[in-house]
């Protein structure tokens, strides 16, 4: 065998590697979503304050489970939830700032 020979082999087997490691990654991505979907579907069991009390909505929820098979619907549902604590924050921050104005009698 040649240097060149080899080489093309080395190079010819990493792209082999390279789209195995691809194709896996997807597979585990797609088995996780698929079992997360089954977690967020234990969520509409709560009430709605349950699902407040972790920043979400039954809509959410519905919202999550209604996207396509591949979407990870729990990964849809931490940035719902996360944005809604930052607008909270963000509303009790701007009330405690707000200048107080007198009241006159």
């Amino acid at each position: 065998m040649s240097t060149s020979t080899d080489l093309l082999t080395v190079s010819l087997a990493a792209r082999t590697l390279s789209h195995l490691s691809q194709i896996v990654r997807a597979i585990a991505g797609f088995v996780m979503a698929i079992g997360n979907r089954g977690d967020v579907r234990l969520l509409l069991e709560m009430d709605e304050r349950g699902l407040s009390d972790i920043g979400l909505t039954r809509n959410d929820v519905l919202g999550a489970l209604a996207q396509p098979l591949l979407k990870d619907p729990s990964k849809i549902l931490l940035v719902r939830s996360v944005e809604r604590r930052a607008r909270v924050r963000a509303l009790d921050v701007a009330t405690v700032q707000a200048p107080r104005q007198a009241v006159r009698i």
